[in-house]
């Protein structure tokens, strides 16, 4: 019997990196990667007319990969790569992450982008909200988490300071502008309350206006040491799913605060939902004067994610889905 072996391409913000290790680990299928070609612009209309060069060069290295390895499943990360390389000789899985296909089926590019969907064997995606954009017959994956990585300290760290961590990119798609007005709320209530953010988004000097501490990117392991010192952790405010931020937070028992589309789920998520700056700014305040009930948060946010979205969980589901491929 021919041995079972997937062909994963290009990655998302390392799930696709935690599902080959998870595959490896826990499952009989081996792992080939393909890294595909990133952007050598920055802007999203210079990236925009990237596209058809990083297609074709994809096309090509997909091509070279699948000759070379013979996979019995290719699994395509980012379904924006789907209409140059969605039609091969072996079963072929698009897996959708967020804005390669958000709101964009009246485009153009989406409706080329979804025409290739329909090519592939299966479409995953990463959070439940994305099956509003990929057609009736996509499957929501639930995105990995390392739990070994992200987990409870050891020892509470001690500070006189309580610090809220904005563990979202300051983008207008993750609610960047009423995070910022929260921010000022709970600064304009609180003086001494440290709030902390990672930098790369678009309104990084407006938060540092905002008595907001501005952190440089950070690894995984640096993620976790992070997280182990902060009180409350603040996600996304306008999606309504939960991102890896916010599952990443919630496997580290931390009380999570964020945006939770209701009925999205199967069932009710331990997240405190907020969507405005002032419900933000409430539970934040009630959550740092209320610490029993931040850790019991925490804790049933511990147990939510090793239920449905550690590593050896998602990847049995991933290894069932590519069985019945074939």
């Amino acid at each position: 019997m021919k041995q079972r072996r997937v062909l994963q391409v290009g990655d998302v913000a390392g799930v696709a990196a935690t599902l080959a290790h998870g595959l490896r680990e826990y499952t009989a299928w081996s792992v080939d990667e393909v890294a595909l070609p990133p952007p050598s612009a920055n802007g999203t209309f210079s990236k925009a007319l990237e596209i058809p060069r990083r297609g074709l060069e994809s096309r090509h290295l997909v091509r070279a990969a699948v000759k070379s390895h013979n996979p019995s499943v290719l699994h395509v990360h980012w379904a924006r790569y789907a209409p140059f390389i969605a039609t091969q000789p072996c079963p072929t899985i698009v897996h959708a992450h967020g804005s390669d296909v958000r709101g964009r089926a009246g485009s153009v590019s989406g409706r080329v982008v979804l025409r290739a969907l329909g090519r592939a064997r299966a479409v995953l995606v990463s959070t439940p909200d994305l099956l509003e954009d990929v057609g009736p017959n996509a499957t929501y994956l639930p995105n990995p988490i390392d739990t070994n990585v992200f987990a409870p300290a050891a020892t509470a760290p001690t500070t006189d300071r309580p610090t809220v961590f904005l563990f979202s990119q300051l983008i207008d798609v993750k609610g960047a502008r009423t995070l910022l007005a929260a921010a000022r709320l709970m600064k304009a209530s609180s003086p001494d309350l440290r709030i902390i953010a990672l930098s790369g988004g678009t309104y990084d000097n407006e938060a540092r206006d905002c008595g907001i501490e501005m952190l440089p990117r950070q690894t995984r392991v640096q993620l976790a040491a992070l997280l182990a010192g902060v009180d409350v952790v603040v996600g996304q405010l306008i999606l309504g799913s939960l991102g890896l931020s916010e599952l990443e937070a919630m496997a580290c028992a931390k009380p999570v605060v964020a945006y939770v589309r209701e009925g999205l789920y199967a069932r009710d998520v331990p997240v405190s939902s907020a969507r405005t700056a002032e419900q933000v700014a409430h539970e934040c305040a009630r959550l740092i004067a209320d610490a029993a009930h931040a850790r019991t948060l925490g804790e049933r946010a511990r147990e939510y994610v090793l239920e449905k979205h550690d590593t050896e969980v998602v990847v049995a589901q991933l290894a069932s889905i590519y069985e019945g491929l074939l």
